[in-house]
């Protein structure tokens, strides 16, 4: 209905003001790898403050950076990767959340970020995810759903959080998914490092397709925090 002047009572297309700091959500960010912000080859720096940069030195397994919107690096699959300056420790029984912007070209056992063979975080195929934590004693999940949750060349606004009694939950785009009978152990309380990304131990899965973004915390978020966090990814690169 319109009001005079063209102005309607119309929703209006909003500028996207929350950041991964709102909501006093700085004090549990630990890394934070902002999309088209200190982001290159050899270094994308983190907004976190707290220091944990991801760099590569290896001009060969440098990730390409991507002009223009929405930016973002390449990875091709064979050996580009990135290092953490120093391993991020989630401890046994500590929630967390893991938020990424990215498309991925290929969805078949990707690792998204790992510490080393016992430690990492996967695309399995399009309907599956896997975890696995060590410290505590290693154990898997496998988070399998009926329907696809990864496509190559589409945009992926992913969450990937631990609750409080150590259950595990997958979000895309805000919305949870839920996982069927086949998922195993999707209550896992073991504890990790978070030292590579786009690799698992540096030496296979290795992520192909670009990455926009990456921010984690050490808490699980709400659900006012959690639609904040993909409305501003999804906005932001999609």
């Amino acid at each position: 209905m319109a009001l005079g002047l063209g102005i309607t009572t119309e929703l209006l297309e909003k500028p996207i003001l929350w950041t991964p700091k709102e909501q006093g959500l700085g004090q549990y960010l630990e890394i934070w790898l902002e999309g088209g912000v200190d982001q290159a080859a050899s270094a994308w720096v983190d907004q976190s403050g707290n220091g944990n940069d991801a760099r590569q030195t290896t001009a060969l397994e440098q990730p390409e950076p991507q002009t223009g919107h929405p930016g973002g690096l390449r990875f091709d699959g064979t050996d580009d990767h990135m290092d953490f300056s120093s391993r991020l420790r989630i401890d046994q029984g500590e929630p967390f959340s893991i938020c990424m912007a990215y498309n991925p070209t290929d969805i078949t056992t990707k690792a998204l970020l790992s510490d080393a063979n016992s430690e990492f975080m996967e695309m399995m195929t399009a309907k599956k995810f896997r975890f696995k934590g060590n410290v505590g004693g290693g154990l898997s999940t496998t988070l399998q759903f009926d329907n696809v949750v990864f496509a190559t060349n589409t945009f992926t606004n992913l969450i990937f959080a631990r609750d409080a009694s150590d259950v595990l939950h997958l979000y895309r785009d805000g919305i949870e998914l839920e996982p069927n009978a086949s998922t195993t152990n999707q209550t896992n309380n073991r504890g990790f490092d978070i030292f590579n990304l786009g690799t698992r131990n540096d030496s296979d899965k290795f992520f192909r397709g670009d990455i926009y973004e990456v921010f984690v915390y050490t808490k699980f978020l709400n659900a006012s925090e959690r639609t904040n966090a993909a409305s501003y990814l999804k906005h932001k690169f999609n």
